[in-house]
């Protein structure tokens, strides 16, 4: 009778205990949150949607760019001053490469720009914390793009890196938060649960695990440097800069780890959400503005819109609001009305008088001088004549308001429908093209009169002309004292007559071209003045006196001094000059 198999029974493997048995730690840890993790992500992309960066040709930031973003982190990478190009700066490369995959950055062309549009405020800044922790975690277990044994030059071919973060996030979660914990003997353990860390395939594991010892020796030793490699990267490198674990290092060697509240929230190991200080904004009289506690990132991010930032630091951000700062706001696209209802509905305190006030005044001065670009227009001979299309109602739905008594604005895409609406009362409008050229536009006479070709207003005409010719008479002509006052203001004679003969109707007439001519040549003259040489102690201090806005206009320049130390000034000024260098404590020697 055959005697039946008997089932053996495994026992799982008995792991290590994994708690930091010294009584104290080596060095003071590196804390962090994953409040303070995404802090930084909204520094960074802050940073390029107010200045895009431009990448090199391997698509890489130019060190002078990252120099001037890690200055703005609450972490910087202490890695970036001996880095030789981005990818060696592992914190800042791992940073970008998270905000490209929640789509916050691009490229686009030679630059890394912020992607949507500046006045709509990215959804995902609206989450909370642990939510974006959350697509963070996802984001970088499945890229492809960051390889955390890149510093050992080894190829992610045949390396299952997706799978072995998923498995050590997991090794993670079965370890109590809270409390240090070896790097070393989470590593056993983890290699006790997790034979086949980061290998696809079973070759590597066999290798390791099976076989000859004799023979397998060198390369298990090799497979268990390689993981433990790995495990360190990952916890004192991505891990750590998400927030989720504290560390502590012994040159640069990790020795234990700690899962913070935070941490243990986002890996959900806890249900109790760690309490954060309340946070709130403070408007001050000074026009300073400061961020304090757990201030919500989207509040950040809107304040960047329309302040300058001064300091960022864990638990206050201080920023200063100005003219300036709400100009560029109003520039693209952020009105004071906005500002004003985002400052009263956040801030803690009622905004002060003053600063409301300020930007009421701010937004008056704005508006005085206002540059609208790929505007159509209708100008009439006359104010009589726009009075009348004004009063057609036919005519007026096309017409937006008006901008002086002859010129009206046309409405936007209204503009071929209004030629067709004049035509059809047998009007006949003139149109210029955009692009603000004045080509072919006009003749000119024996008298030097520049008759345009079709009658009527023309206000391009007019704007062309206006720096070429002399008006008199509601007409432009062509003159000496004109020629002459164009060249004064730094016109050249060769460009002068370019102007006159695009908007010339055909080839300007060789006797007008001459005559200009002989009428620029006459504006070189020679002149003979008597000229004293200044020398000062350095060139710094001729340079000083140049930009001074009351002797700057007395002196110039000496071309034939190399050292920038010498300026000429007419003897009719030398008594001004002596008079304002006494003033400033400085004393002439003959």
């Amino acid at each position: 009778m055959e005697q039946g198999k008997r089932r053996v029974r495994t026992r799982p493997p008995t792991l290590p205990p994994i708690e930091w048995e010294h009584s104290a730690l080596p060095g003071a840890p590196a804390e962090t949150s994953t409040a303070w993790a995404q802090k930084d992500l909204l520094l960074y992309w802050s940073t390029v949607r107010s200045q895009p960066l431009t990448l090199s040709q391997d698509r890489l930031v130019r060190k002078r760019a990252l120099v001037n973003l890690n200055r703005q982190l609450l972490a910087p990478d202490l890695t970036l001053e001996r880095a030789a190009d981005e990818r060696e700066a592992a914190r800042l490369y791992f940073l970008r490469i998270l905000l490209q995959g929640l789509g916050l950055l691009a490229e686009r062309g030679p630059e890394l720009v912020a992607c949507g549009k500046w006045e709509e405020m990215p959804s995902y800044w609206e989450l909370s914390v642990v939510q974006r922790a959350t697509a963070c975690l996802a984001v970088w277990q499945r890229t492809q793009r960051w390889h955390e044994l890149h510093n050992l030059r080894l190829s992610a071919f045949d390396l299952d890196l997706v799978q072995a973060r998923r498995r050590l996030l997991n090794a993670l979660r079965d370890v109590p938060a809270n409390r240090w914990i070896s790097a070393e003997r989470l590593l056993s353990r983890l290699q006790l649960m997790s034979p086949r860390l980061l290998f696809a395939n079973s070759d590597a594991s066999s290798a390791k695990h099976g076989g000859s010892a004799d023979a397998h020796a060198p390369h298990s030793n090799r497979l268990d440097d390689i993981e433990a490699a790995f495990v360190g990267a990952v916890l004192s490198g991505p891990v750590h800069w998400l927030g989720l674990v504290d560390i502590t290092t012994v040159a640069d060697r990790l020795l234990a780890v700690r899962i913070n509240p935070s941490g243990a929230y986002a890996l959900n190991m806890s249900t109790e959400e760690p309490p954060d200080e309340p946070g709130r904004v403070v408007v001050q009289a000074d026009f300073h503005i400061y961020a304090l506690g757990s201030v919500q990132d989207a509040v950040l991010a809107s304040l960047e819109r329309f302040a300058q930032r001064l300091k960022a630091e864990r638990g206050s951000f201080e920023y200063q609001l100005s003219r300036d700062t709400v100009y560029q706001a109003q520039r693209r696209g952020l009105t004071i009305s906005e500002i004003a209802g985002f400052l009263d509905q956040h801030a803690a305190f009622t905004v002060p008088q003053n600063v409301q006030r300020s930007l009421q005044e701010w937004d008056e001065q704005h508006e005085r001088i206002v540059v609208r670009r790929h505007v159509a227009l209708c100008e009439t001979a006359d104010a009589a004549l726009l009075d009348r299309l004004w009063s057609d109602h036919t005519l007026r739905l096309h017409l937006e308001r008006r901008a002086t008594p002859s010129v009206a604005v046309i409405r936007p895409g209204q503009r071929v429908a209004l030629q067709d609406a004049l035509l059809r009362q047998e009007l006949l409008p003139t149109v210029s093209p955009g692009g603000g050229q004045c080509v072919n536009r006009l003749h000119i006479m024996d008298d030097g009169e520049l008759r345009p070709i079709h009658a009527g207003p023309d206000l391009l005409l007019h704007a062309c002309l206006r720096h070429l010719a002399e008006y008199r008479e509601r007409r432009y002509y062509l003159t000496q004292e004109a020629v002459e006052r164009a060249l004064a203001s730094g016109m050249r004679l060769a460009q002068l007559l370019e102007q006159l003969e695009t908007v010339h109707h055909g080839p300007l007439p060789d006797e007008w071209k001459e005559r200009v001519r002989q009428w620029g040549h006459r504006v070189t003259k020679a002149h003979l003045r008597e000229t004293v040489l200044l020398e000062l102690q350095d060139a710094q201090a001729a340079s000083d006196l140049l930009a001074d806005p009351r002797l700057g206009s007395l002196l110039a320049a000496f071309p034939g001094d190399p050292s920038g130390r010498q300026l000429l000034v007419r003897t009719s000024d030398l008594d001004l000059l002596r008079q304002g260098l006494q003033e400033r404590g400085i004393q002439l020697t003959q």
